[in-house]
């Protein structure tokens, strides 16, 4: 996956997940780079998880802690990974 310089720099990125009825839901979530995917780590009872598990298309955008975006969105695909498989990566 190609990640833009804009979001190598920054911290925080905007992940807009969607809920069962299409809704967009964004929220800002500190993330880091391995191997060139987007990692991000959360438990797995939160809402965004929760949502992932119906739906994995989702788009970011670089932001700041507060979520306002500094850039348009961009589309990809989200994968659920536990911690044994991110290892593997």
């Amino acid at each position: 996956m190609f990640i833009p310089d804009q979001i190598k720099s920054e911290k925080y990125i905007s992940l807009e997940t969607y809920r069962k009825n299409n809704q967009a839901v964004r929220t800002p979530v500190w993330f880091v780079i391995k191997n060139d995917l987007i990692v991000i780590v959360t438990r797995d009872q939160t809402g965004k998880i929760k949502r992932l598990r119906s739906n994995q298309k989702v788009k970011i955008a670089a932001c700041s802690i507060k979520g306002k975006t500094s850039m348009s969105m961009i589309p990809g695909t989200a994968q659920i990974l536990t911690e044994d498989k991110l290892q593997r990566q």
